[in-house]
């Protein structure tokens, strides 16, 4: 918990509203990225996120191939667990409070699973016998100011993106289903094609009359209110999270969401950027 006078606060609030931020940023603008990909070689997909100096998140996935849910013969799974580092956990002023957070976190990544723009069909090997299973391992690394569902949203988009799946071929004998895998390290199936709806969240907060993104903890301090809004590289909202008791009017809520789509636009297309950047240095990832 940060302590601010009231000056300080009202000199935060002056600033964000004349689009100049304490750290010169402005409004829109979210702290430096630093993203390495493909940081862990014993999984199918990883990334670690580093926002700004302060927010760090790696993001692992590890596939498996199980039996379709019932309810759901078509589809492949994704199941998302998280933790919390000691080191990151020193943010919170106790264990509670941080095993809080990490639900919310886990709440809120789960919400893009029940929306359509995640399609897990794509994931769906053979109709009520097989299908892939990701299981996602999420560890914040270190975590002093900023919002973490929006770096951890970022850094898992990255993992999806540059995950791939061994090449799988089901044989039916005797009506019985069979999986070859093969062993060919280079004869994968990129997971490209499903992550690029994947969304991202963007954290907006209200100072005074003004809206901004990436808040610092100087700025959550004098924040009137906060939404987490999840945008598609299209620009669609595909679920809204209000983290906070404080009302907004009608004008304030449709302003935010519009701050929130600009914003969340401005992160794929940076994040495009930098994978771009990445598969042109990588000859391996290009030839798979």
């Amino acid at each position: 918990m940060i302590l601010l006078s009231e000056s300080e606060k009202q000199h935060l609030i002056a600033g964000a509203e004349s689009d100049l931020r304490c750290d010169g940023r402005g409004c829109l603008d979210n702290r430096p990225i630093t993203l390495c990909v493909d940081s862990v070689s014993t999984a199918a997909g990883s990334s670690r996120l580093r926002l700004g100096s302060s927010t760090d998140v790696l993001v692992i996935i590890k596939p498996d191939i199980v039996t379709p849910l019932n309810s759901a013969a078509n589809c492949g799974q994704i199941k998302i667990t998280c933790e919390c580092s000691s080191n990151a956990s020193r943010h919170y002023e106790s264990r509670s409070e941080c095993d809080q957070a990490m639900n919310m976190l886990n709440v809120t990544l789960s919400r893009f699973l029940s929306s359509n723009a995640v399609d897990l069909k794509k994931l769906c090997i053979e109709e009520s016998h097989f299908c892939w299973c990701l299981n996602v391992e999420v560890s914040i690394i270190e975590l002093s100011s900023g919002s973490l569902i929006s770096a951890t949203s970022i850094a898992l988009k990255a993992a999806l993106l540059t995950c791939n799946l061994p090449r799988v071929t089901v044989v039916e004998r005797a009506g019985e289903f069979e999986l070859n895998v093969t062993d060919d390290i280079y004869d994968c199936c990129s997971l490209a094609d499903f992550a690029a709806n994947w969304p991202i969240v963007v954290s907006v907060h209200k100072l005074g009359n003004a809206h901004v993104v990436d808040c610092n903890l100087e700025e959550e301090t004098c924040s009137h209110s906060s939404l987490l809004v999840p945008v598609t590289p299209t620009g669609r909202i595909v679920g809204v999270c209000k983290t906070d008791h404080q009302s907004l009017t009608q004008t304030s809520l449709l302003s935010m969401l519009s701050v929130g789509v600009e914003a969340g636009k401005k992160l794929h297309q940076l994040l495009d950027v930098i994978l771009e950047s990445h598969i042109s240095e990588n000859k391996l990832l290009t030839r798979i």
